[in-house]
């Protein structure tokens, strides 16, 4: 073999190793890295239904939540945080109750484990507070508010 010969099949071989050593890295490392990002991924889903609970909201008082969610994915998932997606609206039947008043304490923080497709309730206390601005139009209101939730792969 001449020696021009040889280093092409040398210089070949380094190439090659070099190039199936790079594959291989890139990959273990798009591997764990997917891996990683799902993982972590944030999962953002709407919630199925919201029940204010407790005596009637008064000026300066608070009341609790009871939270519906559905986990639609074929996995299971960890609500971390509920948050409020848009202001809190009152009922038709009460149009003199411009200023509600109402307002979501948010975020709120949870480890709330649904599993896949999971339907379940999850209750708060002290989540939903009405200022002393509130106008007397709101007297014996319903109130709607809209939340979204957060959640991670458990």
């Amino acid at each position: 073999m001449s020696l021009s010969r040889t280093r092409v099949t040398l210089a070949s071989g380094v190439l090659l190793g070099t190039l199936a050593a790079t594959a291989a890295w890139a990959q273990w490392f798009t591997s764990g890295r997917t891996t990683a990002i799902s993982q972590a991924e944030s999962i953002s889903f709407s919630v199925d239904a919201v029940t204010i609970t407790g005596p009637p909201l008064r000026p300066g008082g608070a009341g609790g939540l009871r939270i519906r969610l559905t986990n639609h994915k074929p996995f299971a998932v960890r609500v971390v945080m509920v948050l409020a997606d848009g202001p809190v609206t009152v009922d038709a039947a009460h149009p003199g109750c411009v200023r509600t008043g109402v307002s979501l304490v948010s975020p709120i923080y949870t480890s709330w484990l649904l599993a896949p497709r999971q339907t379940k309730e999850f209750a708060t206390s002290n989540k939903v507070r009405m200022t002393n601005g509130s106008d007397n139009g709101c007297q014996g209101a319903m109130f709607h508010v809209p939340l979204r939730a957060t959640a991670t792969t458990a």
